[in-house]
């Protein structure tokens, strides 16, 4: 098992896709900006993601219907627990809408957040990987593979890996 040293809760993190399926529908959701910040809350052996947010203003929603509307209870809030034999983040399955409510449609039971010492996000060569589950709040395209990875956001804004993300 290994897991990372490095401290993620509080940080900003931006995401970057991996692959065609997940560049398009990511392009699509940001207008072509590819601008997706979130905050890490870690307590113990449960991590939560907040504050999730498109073109750095508008609060996203994990409904497709209403993308650009979380706030209240359709704000994307996902929650994941520790695997003490993998040391990997695991998706609780619960609703990713804050208010909990459609759990068969909004879950992500399945997905896995991989963060290791060589994946913590601190720098372009160390991203933080999203590997997604089956829920139905994703494209079937998009299910159990690697769709994401991230980065942990320097206060003045700009992500510590922009130029490589650029380059993508």
């Amino acid at each position: 098992m290994e897991t990372s040293t490095y401290d993620l809760s509080g940080k900003t993190l931006t995401i970057a896709p991996i692959g065609g399926f997940a560049k398009g529908m990511f392009n699509v959701i940001s207008c072509g900006t590819m601008s997706f910040t979130f905050n890490v809350d870690i307590q113990g052996d449960k991590m939560q993601f907040n504050n999730m947010k498109v073109f750095g203003f508008a609060p996203i929603s994990p409904c497709p219907l209403i993308p650009y509307c979380g706030f209240g209870p359709f704000a994307n809030v996902p929650k994941f627990e520790k695997d003490p034999s993998t040391g990997k983040w695991v998706g609780t399955g619960e609703s990713l809408c804050a208010g909990g409510c459609c759990v068969p449609m909004f879950h992500n039971k399945g997905d896995v957040i991989v963060i290791t010492d060589a994946n913590d996000g601190s720098s372009a060569e160390k991203p933080i990987q999203f590997l997604s589950g089956s829920s139905p709040s994703y494209p079937p395209c998009l299910w159990n593979m690697h769709v994401a990875d991230a980065y942990v956001v320097a206060l003045g804004g700009a992500p510590d890996a922009a130029v490589m993300l650029m380059e993508r």
